[in-house]
């Protein structure tokens, strides 16, 4: 999955990257969880309307090593 949105029902699915994460989020709950200074973040499937977590959305900035692809899951 490469896509997300904001709100169940919302037909506009945005490409996942940081920059359309924050202008669609803001970085604010219950989009971006701060757990003991870990982010995780969270958003909606486009196909099914289930909450699904982004992992990887802030990897590129932190690791030197090659980009590590941002995908989403959701848990069943």
């Amino acid at each position: 999955m490469d896509v997300f949105k904001t709100h169940v029902g919302e037909g506009k699915a945005l490409m996942i990257n940081e920059e359309n994460f924050y202008l669609a989020t803001r970085e604010r709950k219950p989009y971006v969880v701060d757990s003991g200074g870990v982010k995780s973040f969270y958003a909606v499937c486009p196909e099914c309307d289930n909450p699904i977590q982004l992992i990887g959305l802030l990897r590129r900035q932190q690791d030197s090593l090659p980009p590590s692809p941002i995908w989403a899951a959701y848990r069943t």
